[in-house]
């Protein structure tokens, strides 16, 4: 099985070997038809078996229904799928709930939810030319559901084929795990067949509920789309009064010292200050301007007569 949809008209149905397949409801040709299952707010909910030979019922009495009249007794009986299957019908909304088993809920490694069904064309409850619809849905063992429309993945609930008499052939609906994406497929609870929520009414024929086929790995899911580098954030600036510019404070380099004249002294260059409190802007002593105490005398400063500390001068 390859999972691609059929071209149009043509049906498929396939039952895999047991030992790649979980049946969940099979009809049995005798005993309880539903074998387990639970059915709620049908019309009709009940078993049948199809006698191949002369469209009899089966040994068990249970007959699938049938077309009420046809032109000539070879069209007869009208269902040809041979096997035990359900009889359902419904005047509203109604459901088949089937548990699972404790050791039988993990069904992550299967391919595929299969069932077989066909709509009962003689039955008034199915209007002509419309396809019937129901949903299929997995409940997990959280409550959470993932109900699956049974005629958006197959044509087995399509008016049925046939000119004369319309046959009723019980088709294959598959329905692939991906489409169970929302529930925990290794703890499933239940599995539910709701009815008259897309169709209002209808009757049609099941079985076969399955699951089968290996599952496919999966392709790695994309990496999620890179973003774009945000830009670094601005440094906040600083508000408030600006700082004072403070006096250099390194000591300058010691100079030899100029041999001292016992005449007028020459003008030497301006003392840089060595501390804070500088006697004028810019860190530079000038001629005439109070000497800081923070400056030995040997730095900078000369006497003149009046006293006053002047460029060049020799230290008092």
């Amino acid at each position: 099985m390859t999972g691609e949809a059929a071209p149009s008209g043509v049906g498929t149905s396939f039952i895999g070997p047991d030992a790649g397949r979980r049946d969940v409801l099979v009809v049995p040709r005798d005993g309880d038809p539903l074998a387990g299952a639970t059915a709620t707010g049908f019309a009709v909910g009940d078993g049948c078996v199809p006698d191949p030979a002369d469209g009899a019922p089966g040994t068990d009495g249970r007959a699938c229904p049938d077309a009420p009249s046809a032109p000539d007794p070879f069209f007869l009986p009208a269902n040809k799928s041979w096997t035990p299957q359900l009889t359902l019908a419904w005047d509203g909304a109604a459901s088949l709930r089937v548990p699972l088993t404790e050791g039988a809920r993990d069904v992550s490694g299967f391919g595929a939810l299969t069932l077989r069904a066909a709509t009962n064309w003689m039955d008034g409850r199915n209007p002509a030319g419309i396809t019937q619809d129901f949903d299929v849905a997995l409940v997990d063992a959280d409550g959470r559901e993932a109900p699956v429309p049974a005629a958006e993945l197959s044509r087995a609930l399509v008016p049925g084929a046939g000119s004369i008499v319309a046959h009723v052939i019980l088709d294959g609906v598959r329905i692939p795990p991906e489409r169970y994406d929302a529930i925990d497929l290794r703890r499933v609870a239940a599995i539910e067949l709701r009815f008259g929520q897309r169709t209002p009414r209808g009757s049609i024929d099941l079985a076969d509920v399955a699951f089968q086929e290996t599952a496919r790995p999966r392709p790695p899911a994309p990496p999620p789309p890179s973003q774009p580098a945000r830009p670094a954030a601005p440094r906040p600036r600083a508000t408030g009064p600006p700082r004072p510019r403070r006096c250099r404070s390194a000591r300058p380099p010691r100079r030899p010292a100029a041999p001292r004249s016992r005449g007028r002294a020459r003008p030497s260059p301006a003392c840089r200050c060595a501390a804070a409190g500088c006697a004028s802007a810019g860190g530079i002593a000038r001629a005439g301007a109070p000497r800081p105490a923070a400056i030995p005398r040997r730095w900078c400063g000369c006497r003149s007569r009046s006293g006053a500390a002047r460029a060049g001068g020799a230290g008092s």
